[in-house]
Parts: C-alpha cells; structure tokens; sequence
C-alpha cells in the first residue's frame, strides 16, 4: 500500500489520541483536585477523620463551645427572653432554633464512602482512557507513514510507553489500596 492511503488513517488515529489525551488530562485534574479536597479535610486539625466521621457529644461545636450531655446544642445558640404559648410557658431554650442555626452549630461531616467511591470512579475512567490512548498509539505506530517517520516513530513510541507506565502504575494503586481495605476490613471484626 502506498502512504497517500494510509494518510487518513494516520490523521484520524492522531485526532483520536488528542481527543483522549485531553480525557485524560481533564480526569487527572478532576482527581487531583477531590484527592487534595479529600486529604485536606480529613488530616486539618480542626477536622480530624475521628471527629468528623464520629463526633462525640464532648466535641466542641463550630462555634468552638463545647457540646455536653448536661447542656443542648440548642441551649448554646439561643438564651433569650422566656416565650409564652397557649397551655403553658416554655422557654425558648427548649425550642428548637431555626434552621440556619442548626445547621451551622452541626459540625460538618465528611462523607468519606462517597468521596472515596468517587476517587474509585474517576481512576476507573482514567485506567480506561489510558486503554484506549494505548490502543490508538499503537494503531497509530501501525501505520505505514508513521513507521516510515523515525522521528515521528519515536514520538509515539515515547507516548506509547508513557501510557503503558501509567496504567502500570494504576494496577500497582489499586493492589495496594484493596490490601488496605482487606486489613482495614480485617480491623473492624
């Protein structure tokens, strides 16, 4: 065959790895920001994974008060005048208080399974893409004018590697962090 035919080929295989290239890169910055979100809030002090995942009744509350048994988060937020309602006087410290209260006297919780099944997902799909940058790569190297382009040669056979090395690197990751799970797993029962 002579190269003006396998010339669309090339082409298309070439578009087909910038397009995947660009996946690629948009998946890598997604789970580098949601692992540095994630890392971030799980290790800073003030959110430590055993307070934020099992907050103790002790724990101080966002205003930095600490909560106890003898005393209501909600007695903490409002001390105001007694209030009256039909059938007897109740105060307002047994009242619930509004919810834009409420909801900023709770301490925030990291919903650790939904972020981890997220990092899961976003490594999956990048393991994929990588797949599919392997395979065009090389449908690309197969390529007769590619093959008669040493320095293009070499350029997707650096690109290929490249890609190779990472979904590696992704299996290696992925082993480690099913072993932790097992012995984390292991830890619970």
């Amino acid at each position: 065959m002579n190269t003006s035919q396998k010339s669309p080929e090339k082409a298309f295989a070439l578009q087909k790895y910038l397009l995947l290239h660009s996946q690629h890169d948009a998946l890598q910055k997604h789970l580098s920001q949601i692992t540095t979100s994630f890392s971030s809030a799980v290790t800073s002090p003030s959110r430590s994974p055993s307070r934020s995942r099992f907050p103790s009744i002790s724990s101080p509350g966002s205003d930095g008060m600490p909560l106890s048994p003898s005393q209501p988060p909600h007695a903490i937020i409002d001390h105001g005048p007694p209030h009256h309602q039909r059938g007897g006087s109740v105060s307002r410290c047994t009242q619930r208080p509004p919810l834009r209260q409420r909801r900023s006297s709770l301490p925030s919780v990291v919903d650790e399974s939904s972020i981890l099944g997220e990092i899961d997902e976003d490594e999956n799909k990048l393991k994929d893409v990588n797949l599919a940058i392997k395979q065009t790569l090389t449908e690309l190297l197969n390529c007769e004018s590619v093959r008669n382009d040493n320095r293009y040669r070499m350029w997707v056979q650096s690109r290929l590697m490249d890609a190779e090395r990472e979904l590696k690197v992704s299996k290696t990751r992925s082993c480690e962090r099913r072993r932790s799970e097992e012995v984390h797993a292991g830890m619970m029962f």
